[in-house]
């Protein structure tokens, strides 16, 4: 069966807020670690204690390999582009038919942004970092998230399957993912991207 391969680059034009669904899993260290800080702020109620219950939060949601740093995983960019292909009803033919090829040293591909890379200091960068109050139930409640200013980028390969969707059909899937659906976090005000190259590998 033939399979084609594309190099596809992606260009942020709204800032990127990461957040792992690792947290979701009670058994995770970080979701362990995160509920002991909660905890722990609900007793004292100190600036400290928010502190630590806002860093462990951050470093849960990061997406971040010991290579690469903060990355996008395969996943993300998945269900991203199935998503663009559905605003043109082309959803189950991506589904079938088109994949993010994995890294072989990953799950992901490396974010280029500007600024730290260590986990540590991005916690510590204010452009890194990013709070809100979200709805839980009826209370609202504060969330740290890792954000990465508009500008962010990653390269990432895609294949197409024999009988599959065409090039400009991938490509309108890759636009409309950008302007319409975006990636990860809170989107599409969140996570929007402009396609800055698309071309067979």
């Amino acid at each position: 069966m033939k399979i084609s391969i594309f190099k596809t680059t992606i260009r942020g034009i709204r800032p990127l807020i990461m957040h792992n669904g690792r947290l979701a899993n009670p058994m995770d260290p970080h979701a362990k670690n995160l509920s002991a800080a909660a905890r722990k702020y609900k007793g004292s109620k100190s600036d400290d204690d928010f502190e630590a219950v806002c860093k462990t939060e951050f470093m849960g949601a990061l997406y971040y390999h010991k290579a690469l740093g903060p990355y996008l995983p395969v996943d993300n960019l998945q269900a991203m582009l199935v998503e663009g292909a559905r605003k043109r009803k082309h959803g189950k033919t991506f589904e079938a038919f088109v994949n993010i090829v994995e890294p072989d040293d990953a799950d992901g591909y490396k974010l280029q942004y500007a600024g730290p890379r260590d986990a540590e200091e991005l916690f510590m960068s204010d452009d890194h970092r990013f709070t809100k109050g979200v709805k839980v139930g009826t209370a609202t409640v504060q969330r740290t998230r890792p954000r990465f200013p508009k500008g962010w980028s990653v390269e990432f390969m895609l294949e197409v399957q024999e009988g599959g969707p065409d090039a400009n059909q991938v490509q309108d899937a890759l636009n409309d993912a950008g302007l319409i659906v975006g990636l990860c976090e809170w989107t599409p005000r969140y996570g929007r991207f402009e396609v800055t190259d698309f071309k067979a590998a």
